[in-house]
């Protein structure tokens, strides 16, 4: 990364030596056969190894890796110039600390795990070994009406014509695109060798999918960062009338703005991002980590909408925000 902490640079030294000396010893051939595996099993082999941090002084033993990330996150939550942005990133940093040492939030249980994964699983299993699209890319219409019949994500009486008309299924199909666990050839999508091996370990699928939610890009990363900080805190108004902005926008949109994120060289306006706040919020929403009241005509009468992360749906926050926080970083608010 450009913007390496103290730690994270030792760590990159070490690793450096450890593979320099594999050649002298004769045990590492860059080039020959297998050699990508053997210096990812070096590379593996010298961040585990216990060490004691350089800063501060601490009697204690870390893992190389974790006082790598550990310095990540303590970068990732100071440079940041929006007072409320700085604040919200220093208090979950210091749940993902202990002392100099990265912590890695826990999994949800198994049960609320698969409850959340169940559609992306389903899609990615039923691809396993190749499904029809259309000329436009959607998939096959046989498989929409499953996704209806599976998912109740349909509420009218004529079924949906295609996957356009399947909102949900479109997000879904979307997202697994996006990470590339679904590729395509001529008419037909299939699942990719990483999403299989993912459907082997529903953990790391678990993970793969919240430190990627609702960042198709850099700016929609942000907003989905800015999504998690506020909700972490509890729940927040996210629907206003066009004179009373909702206190979610009110609380991600500073951060935004004082970034300068533009499209197409054209600054972002409020509207611009409260109409992004909802989009990342249909992310969310898919796969149940939102609490949300019926919506009924009082509540939108009265303009108060509000929405509340459910308790998987924190633990999907903590797991973005712990991938965002440890990720490589070369810009300093990203």
């Amino acid at each position: 990364s450009d913007l390496m902490g103290i730690e994270e640079m030792h760590a990159f030294e070490v690793v450096s030596i450890a593979l320099e000396a594999a050649i002298v010893a004769g045990t590492y051939r860059p080039g020959a056969r297998g050699w990508r595996a053997k210096a990812a099993e070096i590379t593996r082999r010298t961040l585990e190894e216990p060490t004691r941090p350089i800063r501060p002084a601490d009697l204690r033993r870390y893992r190389r890796v974790d006082l790598a990330l550990g310095s990540r996150i303590q970068n990732w939550a100071a440079p940041v110039a929006d007072e409320g942005q700085r604040e919200r990133r220093a208090r979950i940093a210091a749940v993902f600390l202990d002392g100099p040492a990265a912590v890695q939030p826990a999994p949800p249980p198994d049960d609320e795990r698969q409850v959340a994964l169940a559609s992306l699983t389903w899609l990615l299993d039923s691809c396993r070994n190749g499904v029809r699209v259309t000329d436009a890319g959607y998939l096959d219409p046989a498989l929409v009406r499953e996704a209806v019949e599976r998912f109740d994500w349909w509420p009218f009486d004529d079924p949906p014509r295609s996957e356009a008309d399947l909102r949900p299924l479109a997000l879904l199909h979307e997202i697994a695109q996006r990470n590339h666990w679904l590729q395509r050839r001529s008419r037909r999508v299939t699942t990719s060798k990483r999403a299989r091996e993912l459907l082997d370990d529903p953990v790391t699928l678990w993970w793969a999918l919240v430190g990627t939610m609702g960042q198709a890009n850099a700016y929609a990363g942000m907003v989905s960062e800015l999504i998690a900080l506020r909700l972490l805190e509890g729940p927040a108004e996210y629907f206003g009338l066009i004179d009373s902005p909702s206190e979610l926008l009110l609380a991600v949109s500073p951060t935004l703005l004082s970034q300068g994120w533009s499209s197409g060289g054209i600054p972002l306006t409020v509207h611009d991002i409260e109409r992004d706040i909802h989009a990342s919020l249909g992310e969310w929403r898919l796969f149940a980590l939102l609490r949300e009241p019926p919506l009924t005509r009082e509540a939108l009468m009265a303009s108060r909408l509000e929405v509340s992360l459910s308790p998987i749906g924190q633990r999907a926050a903590e797991g973005l925000l712990y991938a965002r926080a440890t990720a490589r970083r070369e810009f300093p608010f990203g």
